[in-house]
């Protein structure tokens, strides 16, 4: 994708998180604090490969277990079965484990230059089916984030992604970046993909029932370095990169106060 033909859009649940964001403070969360949200828009497994609720096992296994399996009726088959045809052994009991790509996220909404005209002061969306889109995503974000506002912030994705790059990786944090795909995958895929080294199709692919979020998403990670719940960050420049914000009561009056309509 270039960079130069999108906008960002982010949304912030008040307007303190967003101006502490546009004034260089970046709040990211980890993968891992996405587990235990309850909010629906955000939660997700992300970076999740695997996951085990219970009692298992973890095993280190060879080309002989698919038969093993196939032959077992009881995970005691499979466990006795495993040793007598050195398929494989036992390296340790489980018990609500979970393998996952751990970092941090910084996620926005992506919307196309060629879909909106501007003047100095007014950007209009021009494109029907894009403003369905973002009406959508944003009446998402309302009913699905346990929030009454949002706070929305539009940056130019080429200038925005230069501050953020360098200076993160200043800081040392390592970047992937990318446009989310949208599709269904299931736990035997993503533990093949990340045998195979490919976290990346794992990190920037999300279950379809999200595509109205049109996410794109920065993933930034500390070699060497445990995850932690979330990080701050400061002295990130993104205002130079901001195209402009509105807010949901500009949008949404008290005379509409169930959220954003189009008119058909």
């Amino acid at each position: 994708m270039n960079l130069n033909d999108y906008l960002l859009v982010k949304a912030f649940e008040s307007a303190k998180y967003r101006d502490q964001f546009n004034n260089g403070d970046i709040y990211l969360s980890s993968t891992t604090k996405y587990w235990k949200l309850e909010n629906a828009f955000q939660q997700d497994r992300e970076g999740g490969v695997f996951q085990q609720e219970g009692k298992g096992f973890l095993l280190k296994t060879n080309g002989s277990f698919p038969k093993i399996l196939a032959n077992s009726s009881t995970v005691d088959d499979v466990l006795k079965n495993l040793a007598s045809e050195s398929a494989g052994e036992v390296l340790a009991e489980t018990a609500d484990f979970s393998l996952r790509l751990e970092g941090y996220l910084c996620c926005f909404y992506l919307l196309p230059k060629s879909a909106i005209s501007f003047t100095q002061s007014t950007l209009s969306i021009t494109s029907e089916q894009e403003l369905k889109d973002i009406t959508e995503f944003l009446n998402r974000y309302l009913s699905e984030s346990q929030t009454h506002d949002f706070y929305v912030s539009i940056y130019d994705a080429a200038i925005f992604c230069n501050i953020f790059f360098k200076a993160m990786n200043e800081k040392g944090y390592k970047i992937a970046y990318g446009q989310v795909e949208y599709k269904n995958i299931d736990e035997a895929t993503k533990v093949a993909l990340y045998q195979k080294g490919d976290g990346y199709s794992i990190l920037f692919t999300k279950p379809t029932k999200y595509s109205y979020q049109k996410e794109f998403r920065i993933f930034l990670s500390k070699p060497n370095e445990p995850a932690k719940d979330h990080v701050t960050e400061n002295g990130i420049d993104v205002e130079k990169s901001r195209f402009g914000s509105l807010d949901y009561a500009y949008l949404c009056p008290k005379s509409n106060p169930k959220g954003i309509t189009t008119d058909e």
